[in-house]
């Protein structure tokens, strides 16, 4: 039942991930205006972030609790916790280097958070398999 319900977390993981990057950031990007873009998108990453925080922090306990043992995918699926919410601290320091016109630091920092939730898109997938 656990592993079940885990196998669900971590598919919702993956969904969640491939919606809001490959459907919603750019849809919100072509539609809107740049002003209002920014607004909304400076809103909802930071819940992407902790929304995926918790869903791999549950999904961590809920593989312990399936396997009463440290695995390596229990590990997997905690350093995707700590990967998203590494993403969700520096998430101000990305919108203030944006504000302060700081293009070289926003840049780094914007490329660092999608290759981060590109890992742990992969991470998750490894997990399924």
């Amino acid at each position: 039942m656990l592993e079940m319900l885990s196998i669900i977390i971590t598919s919702g993981v993956i969904s969640i991930i491939l919606f809001q990057s490959l459907v919603i950031a750019p849809d919100i990007n072509r539609v809107l205006s740049k002003e209002i873009a920014s607004k909304f998108l400076r809103h909802i990453w930071p819940k992407f972030f902790i929304v995926m925080f918790v869903l791999c922090l549950i999904n961590s306990v809920l593989m312990y609790f399936s396997l009463l043992i440290f695995s390596k995918e229990i590990f997997i699926s905690l350093l995707n916790c700590g990967l998203m919410l590494f993403c969700f601290l520096i998430t101000p320091t990305i919108n203030r280097a944006k504000d302060q016109s700081n293009d070289r630091l926003w840049r780094y920092l914007h490329i660092l958070t999608i290759l981060i939730t590109l890992v742990v898109l992969i991470f998750n997938v490894y997990l399924i398999l």
